[in-house]
């Protein structure tokens, strides 16, 4: 089985800089945290010498994170929260209340959940629809519309805090949060799935 693991893991990081294209508008949300001095960490089921291919290809593509956390980094991943709190460690960031962090599976938003940040997931452009680029411009309308529903509908039956279609759409959704902290909101807690 080890040997099995090895080979994948191999052909992976082969194929790793044929599918590191950041998403559409991805950068502008970027631009748009860093003027509100937000800081960007990213978790990740990679291992570490798989981001180690993906991040320098990432910062060609504009994309610098103030840290990073791998599967690898830590004893057991999703959905326990292990690496937020490194995360949150490393970028010296607390309570978890004020954690925003946004997802496109359903084991990314237990892990969020059980670290008790808000959550925000990703739909149209993330694995629930499970379309590349390619895909999203050829599949009919009403096929990417309902895989887009199913992917809500998952996302509400867990509890997820807000929805959006793609990171690009992430701003409004932090200023919701914003306004809702100054009225005393917190985050979901997690929801056993049934």
């Amino acid at each position: 089985m080890q040997e099995l693991f090895g080979l994948f893991e191999t052909a992976l990081e082969r194929n790793l800089l044929h599918h590191s294209k950041l998403i559409p508008d991805a950068t502008k949300t970027i631009e748009g945290c860093r003027e509100r001095n937000i800081k960007i960490g990213s978790t990740t089921n990679y291992s570490r010498s798989q981001m180690n291919i993906i991040i320098p290809e990432a910062k060609k593509q504009g994309l610098f994170l103030d840290s990073v956390v791998c599967s690898s980094d830590v004893t057991e991943g999703r959905p326990s929260p292990w690496m937020i709190f490194k995360e949150a460690k490393k970028l010296m960031a607390f309570p978890p209340a004020i954690w925003v962090k946004v997802d496109y599976t359903l084991v990314g938003i237990e892990e969020e959940k059980n670290a008790g940040t808000w959550t925000i997931g990703v739909t149209k452009t993330g694995n629930l629809v499970g379309l590349g680029d390619s895909e999203l411009i050829t599949t009919t309308l009403g096929e990417l519309n309902k895989r887009i529903s199913n992917a809500e509908k998952l996302f509400q039956v867990i509890g997820t805090d807000f929805i959006i279609s793609s990171v690009a759409d992430i701003m409004p959704v932090l200023k919701d949060i914003e306004e809702r902290m100054k009225y005393g909101e917190f985050p979901k807690r997690l929801s056993p799935i049934k």
